[in-house]
Formats: structure tokens, C-alpha cells, sequence
């Protein structure tokens, strides 16, 4: 699903810069179970993910081969555990 949403992105809204379409692509590379750009749109944010024993390892390797392909631009990455799930309020 998260591919479709990044592809479509991408390609439908044309909304994506290289250096994100590139991030997402690099972490299904390096493993990422889904990954997809967000944020405003012409730039914006990249998240992945991983299992949460493999997420180190996995955010060294991701930022490593992005800044191979764009060694010209800075990536920094964070690690964060996913929110609690949806409640229902009365």
C-alpha cells in the first residue's frame, strides 16, 4: 500500500522531488518492510519500517546509501516506536 501511495505521488500528483522518491526507494532496498514520503509536498520527509531489532543497523545503512547516491544533500534519521492504537471516545 505504501508503494502505491508513493508511486502515485510521485507520477499522479507530481509532488515529490527526486532526493524523496530516492529515500523511499533506498529503504525498501535496504529492507524496509513499507516506506512513503510525506510533508507538504515538493520536499518534505521520508519514513520507514523496520522490525524493531533490525532499526539501527537499518538507519545507518539507509542514510550510507542515500548519501552515496546523493552525496551533495545531508540525511539525518531518527528512531521512533509506533503511537498507541485508535480508541474509541463516548
Amino acid at each position: 500500500m505504501s508503494d502505491a501511495s508513493q508511486r502515485e505521488a510521485a507520477e499522479l500528483l507530481g509532488n515529490q522531488v527526486p532526493e524523496t522518491i530516492a529515500l523511499a526507494s533506498v529503504a525498501r532496498r535496504c529492507g524496509a518492510l513499507a516506506s512513503c514520503s510525506f510533508g507538504a509536498g515538493f520536499g518534505g520527509s521520508v519514513w520507514a519500517v523496520v522490525e524493531r531489532d533490525r532499526a539501527a543497523a537499518f538507519a545507518s545503512a539507509w542514510v550510507e546509501r542515500y548519501q552515496q547516491e546523493y552525496p551533495q544533500r545531508a540525511a539525518v534519521s531518527f528512531l521512533a516506536d509506533p503511537g498507541p492504537p485508535a480508541i474509541a471516545l463516548d
